[in-house]
């Protein structure tokens, strides 16, 4: 980095820059925002477009950096890919059904083969060790600007959201909105299994839940505990179980919940928003009925959904015919279902449990956290599919933890992999060959 020009040292700065804008812009859905003003038309095709470049440079710099090929990072994540194709396939083939959904140009026809295309470039985003470095930047970047637009509906209700008297940020939707944040915080986190939480951490599960209380969104609030439990249970029980720590912890999420109970009160009497409308914490404080007939409309959406199911549970009603009813059942397991049969609901139940698996095997709790989101998540949202902040995070952290579970690999085999270092170069990732050469025992020792 010394030898280069001050030119050369420009164009590296605005070409990190850029990264770091576009995936911020598209991790906190600033582009739906935009979309909402006019600014972009189609915002699915714009994500494409502008991460293409963003992933072929990644791709062909990483050949030369810790990073893996593409066919290895192609084999190493087969198991989410298989599943995540098999959704596609399954979509086009069911598109051919009666009664699917073609209307508005076919839009929902497409919208899982959108979906894997993202999906697929995000794969390919971080196999630059550098870009790889700031995938924590990425993620608390757009959690932080997504917090800012909620802020935003506060103080100048119906600013983004659609409905005034909850806010929502950039999606629009309060319930999207939540969901999208508590995916970030998920991925904003450093799961690290000291004596007491560590403060970042503290601060943006507290920022998530401020976030997810001005949406009051009760999916928010079940997908923001699912979270806080699972990051509790993952960080307990990999730093080993003890008295001390699990009593400093204890604490440290007491007075999170109490930190976050002083800001929501301060908000609640001090924003136009809870000032200037009813609200549902009105409602609740009243002793009125919280519920603003949202529940009902999804429990009949539910059960319709159901009768869908009922009459055809096998073979389904063809790629988007949710739509034809009255109301999305809410509830992507249910869409799954009733558009493509029981394939389409195990292809997508082998994309969650797969990367599940997949982060577990290597030790990835941020991604072990985004999948126990998005679980929770499923059960009230029909589009998850679709969400461009869930299909980049999904392809980043499995590249990541991909690279990542490599040289942990590596590091726990010396000192034999130090030859293989010596003849490969120790800024590349062992490669697949270079594995089987070591186990074999082509490699001898360096004393």
């Amino acid at each position: 980095m010394s030898n280069i020009t001050s030119k050369q040292r420009l164009v590296v700065i605005l070409a990190n820059a850029y990264v770091v804008f576009v995936c911020a812009i598209f991790l906190s859905t600033g582009d739906m925002a935009l979309g909402k003003f006019g600014y972009i038309s189609t915002p699915t095709i714009m994500a494409i477009l502008l991460l293409l470049p963003i992933a072929v440079v990644s791709t062909v710099s990483g050949f030369k950096d810790r990073g893996l090929p593409i066919r290895e990072t192609v084999e190493a994540n087969l198991l989410p890919i298989s599943a995540f194709l098999l959704i596609v396939c399954a979509s086009f083939a069911w598109a051919l059904h009666p009664t699917a959904f073609w209307h508005d140009g076919a839009k929902y026809i497409f919208l899982d083969s959108y979906g894997f295309i993202i999906f697929v470039l995000s794969l390919f985003l971080l196999l630059h060790r550098r870009f790889r470095s700031a995938r924590l930047i990425f993620a608390r970047a757009a959690l932080v600007a997504l917090f800012l637009s909620m802020m935003t509906d506060l103080m100048l209700p119906g600013f983004f959201s659609v409905v005034p008297s909850r806010a929502a940020g950039f999606p629009g939707n309060s319930n999207y909105g939540a969901l999208v944040l508590n995916f970030l915080c998920a991925a904003s986190l450093t799961y690290r299994t000291a004596t007491v939480m560590k403060k970042g951490d503290l601060f943006y599960l507290g920022l998530t839940a401020v976030g997810v209380f001005t949406t009051q969104s009760r999916s928010g609030i079940l997908e923001f505990l699912a979270l806080l439990s699972f990051y509790f249970i993952y960080c307990q029980a990999a730093g080993g179980w003890s008295a001390l720590r699990l009593a400093a912890w204890i604490a440290s999420i007491v007075v999170l919940l109490a930190s976050i109970a002083l800001v929501a009160v301060l908000l609640a009497n001090n924003t136009a928003m809870f000032e200037g409308y009813r609200t549902r914490l009105d409602r609740l404080g009243g002793n009125s009925q919280i519920d603003d007939g949202s529940s009902s409309d999804r429990i009949q959406a539910a059960k319709a959904a159901l009768e869908k199911i009922d009459d055809s549970p096998i073979l389904g009603h063809g790629t988007g015919h949710s739509r034809f009813l009255e109301t999305p059942p809410h509830n992507i397991y249910l869409q799954q279902w009733v558009n493509c049969g029981l394939l389409g609901l195990l292809a997508y139940l082998m994309l969650l449990i797969g990367s599940w698996w997949v982060y577990f095997k290597r030790e990835c709790p941020a991604g072990m956290g985004l999948i126990t989101v998005a679980i929770v998540g499923g059960f009230f949202s029909h589009n998850i599919l679709e969400q461009r902040p869930f299909l980049m995070l999904l392809g980043m952290l499995l590249t990541e933890s991909a690279v990542k579970a490599r040289w942990r690999w590596a590091a726990s085999r010396p000192p034999k992999l130090y030859v293989v270092y010596a003849q490969v170069g120790e800024d590349r990732t062992p490669s697949a060959a270079d594995i089987r050469a070591v186990e074999r025992g082509l490699y001898q020792p360096v004393h």
